[in-house]
């Protein structure tokens, strides 16, 4: 459900709201999404920012059973109003899907569902990466019958296809696994309620020493990645182009190209994210916070002082002497109790 309207200052805006049911009391409900700042009031504009809106959200548009706007014709024109473009929109949804599955099927790969990342979670770029590696081939199948089908798709399917098929698009794409994969592996150590600070150290140093060993091109990573992408067929059927003609060298040499201008880059800007981020000051502040674990409490009667004072002297703006003192008497409860 959908509405669009003009603020005082003539901003447009759009405020989404979904209904679903409740599998857990079988009752109706009703959500308020998100409210949007509208640049263009044409149907395209409303139906792309509700579509991307939703899809950020991880809200799956093939379950939507209706859609409800107001009777303005931008809403409810027949052919190009939001409405009927959600129609449509489903309708080929569904279709694209049940080929891509199908396609799945020919190549004895598991139905795996493409994944949308999440702009600030690491983990979900690790798995969103991982499902379209392992269903690239089947993927690029399927883009290609879509094409083959000449409809409003087409050329959609055409650029994305081509994007997917190059070479050097399959290598940066096979490259960033290992290095997302990393990066999934410190996000997820560092979020779990086990989470150790103590340990941050070792985990980082961990993450930045595979990271650097990611900047060898020789590496037996980039060996098994060379390996994989010469078994993909990255030539269309309605283009065919003899690999023959491609020379082993030629290949390798414009490969060890994208390593070097946009891999590795890449990495050296990741491992100075981390080193800014978790830089020695940083892990010692973090450190300091180890006092409240229960599991660290000891009798020593300056147990604590030290740290309370290097967190008092990092944040003395909000925080004055008067903290070591209450400290010291949550201390004395803490050893009473």
């Amino acid at each position: 459900m959908s509405d669009e309207g003009t603020d005082i200052n003539r901003h447009g805006n759009l405020c989404i709201c979904i209904r679903f049911w409740d599998q857990t009391t079988g009752v109706p409900c009703e959500s308020y999404v998100n409210l949007l700042n509208l640049k263009n009031k044409d149907a395209e504009s409303i139906f792309n920012s509700i579509v991307t809106d939703l899809q950020k959200k991880n809200i799956d548009l093939n379950k939507i059973r209706f859609v409800s706007f107001d009777g303005a014709a931008v809403f409810s024109g027949t052919h190009n109003g939001v409405a009927a473009r959600f129609l449509n929109f489903i309708n080929r949804s569904s279709v694209r899907l049940s080929l891509f599955e199908n396609i799945q099927d020919i190549f004895r790969n598991q139905h795996i569902k493409l994944i949308q990342p999440g702009d600030t979670r690491w983990l979900s770029n690790s798995l969103a990466i991982r499902s379209l590696l392992q269903s690239y081939q089947s993927l690029l199948i399927t883009l290609e019958n879509v094409y083959n089908k000449n409809n409003e798709d087409s050329a959609e399917a055409l650029g994305l296809y081509n994007i997917l098929s190059n070479e050097g698009t399959a290598f940066i794409l096979h490259a960033l696994q290992p290095i997302v994969d990393t990066l999934a592996t410190l996000s997820k150590s560092i979020q779990t309620k086990a989470a150790d600070f103590k340990q941050l150290q070792d985990f980082v140093t961990s993450a930045l020493l595979r990271l650097e060993q990611l900047k060898d091109y020789c590496s037996d990573d980039y060996i098994a990645i060379i390996k994989t992408i010469q078994k993909l067929s990255l030539t269309s059927s309605t283009n065919r182009i003899s690999r023959s003609s491609i020379t082993k060298d030629k290949w390798q040499l414009n490969v060890n190209e994208v390593f070097s201008t946009k891999v590795l880059p890449f990495i050296e800007n990741v491992i100075n994210n981390i080193q800014a981020r978790f830089e020695h000051s940083t892990l010692n502040l973090l450190n300091c916070f180890t006092i409240f674990d229960m599991e660290n409490l000891n009798d020593n009667k300056d147990y604590g002082d030290e740290e309370i004072r290097s967190i008092q002297q990092h944040y003395a703006n909000d925080i004055d002497e008067s903290i070591i003192h209450e400290w010291k008497t949550f201390r004395t409860y803490l050893l009473a109790k």
